[in-house]
């Protein structure tokens, strides 16, 4: 089963973007990308993967859940010159600036935007002290390679910390944009720089991974049986210069290319999580509160001072 799973992970990339690289700011290019993306679908290759039977105590996702959620790469907009839209990166200092770095990235999708300039703007109010590397719209290509990895959902996250390395950050911070600060987030880059790794770990919903994704995932990850623990997406952070990072990249990068290890309702983070477990990099005996889950901002806000969780998750 492994094998065919392998081969099917090999043959079957349906969001790999073949298309010579440049520039990832000409807007000419961005169009050009966007467009290949928008012609991807995963439900293709979802229908061979979804499981025709299942043990009657086990439950997946309806197949319909696991295409919208795949489909996220393939429905971001980079760029809508209509509209005066545009790619643009930004390094934000605020507060005297540092070497914490946080790292952002929006698409032209729904209001998404809006609510990174606002985080940005409660960053500062709350007092962090560093800067935020910010990209708005087009394609993160920090080797020239990712492009062909646009379609994939939420792959972006590590290109764009990538971004942020090279401009010469080592202890990142990755912000969905729907994350909102309630305390000063500095001394979290002490346990980056101590930890090397800094996730929020929840337990795994097994409902929301194929079985043959699962097995390809587990194989690619060397592990021998399935992990108990899954990392959020909305917040992580990474020591980019740890001695494991680069291997960690490296296999990202195999996954990207195999596109398949993404199909599931939680793709990036079923992949990173895997990816984390193989580099020996959870810490099960100490949980960091990082972020809260309430939809009203007015009740969120005070909730999360007060259980002592620097961030909670907007309703969006």
């Amino acid at each position: 089963m492994v094998f065919f799973a392998l081969s099917l992970g090999l043959i079957l990339n349906p969001f790999l973007v073949e298309i010579d690289s440049q520039p990832a700011e000409d807007f000419d290019y961005v169009e050009q990308v966007q467009k290949v993306c928008q012609m991807k679908d995963s439900m293709p290759v979802l229908k061979v993967l979804y499981p025709k039977k299942i043990g009657w105590l086990e439950t997946v996702f309806p197949i319909k859940d696991f295409h919208n959620r795949t489909m996220q790469g393939v429905r971001q907009i980079l760029i809508d010159r209509s509209k005066g839209l545009y790619p643009s990166t930004q390094l934000i200092s605020l507060n005297g600036g540092g070497e914490d770095c946080i790292v952002l990235r929006s698409t032209f999708n729904k209001n998404y935007p809006e609510m990174a300039r606002s985080l940005i703007k409660a960053l500062e109010e709350i007092g962090f002290q560093g800067v935020v590397y910010y990209r708005e719209g087009g394609i993160p290509n920090p080797t020239g390679r990712e492009v062909r990895y646009a379609a994939i959902p939420y792959a972006f996250k590590i290109f764009t910390l990538l971004e942020a390395y090279q401009k010469g950050y080592k202890n990142l911070l990755w912000l969905d944009t729907a994350v909102y600060p309630s305390k000063n987030p500095n001394y979290l880059f002490r346990i980056i720089e101590k930890d090397e790794l800094l996730v929020d770990w929840v337990n795994r919903q097994k409902n929301g991974m194929l079985p043959k994704i699962q097995e390809l995932l587990f194989d690619k990850a060397k592990l021998t049986k399935p992990h108990p623990l899954h990392a959020r997406g909305g917040i992580f952070g990474i020591k980019m210069d740890a001695p494991w990072v680069k291997s960690f990249i490296e296999d990202f990068y195999e996954m990207a290319e195999m596109g398949t290890p993404f199909l599931s309702c939680f793709p990036e983070e079923s992949v990173l999580s895997a990816l984390f477990y193989k580099y020996d990099k959870v810490n099960t005996a100490e949980k960091h509160k990082l972020l809260l889950a309430v939809a009203e901002h007015h009740t969120a806000l005070p909730f999360a001072k007060k259980r002592g969780y620097p961030f909670f998750l907007r309703q969006h």
